[in-house]
């Protein structure tokens, strides 16, 4: 599976609109929007990872990413 699929299949499993879904991941959504064509170019591996970990455990991203912010 490529990553564009990766990340739209993430999204829908957790039902986010790409607004919701990059607001969780704390990017623009063009950001997201580029991640998820298939002619796209790929984020580098940590970032990757950090949306696979995302889809796993939204709870826990959401709370690590709202303490950083003071």
């Amino acid at each position: 599976m490529g990553f564009a699929t990766t990340v739209k299949a993430g999204r829908r499993k957790l039902n986010m609109t790409q607004k919701e879904f990059a607001e969780l991941l704390d990017v623009p959504v063009p950001t997201l929007q580029g991640w998820e064509k298939t002619d796209g170019k790929d984020p580098n591996q940590a970032t990757q990872n950090y949306i696979k970990v995302a889809v796993a455990h939204p709870d826990i991203v959401r709370q690590v990413l709202r303490s950083s912010r003071g």
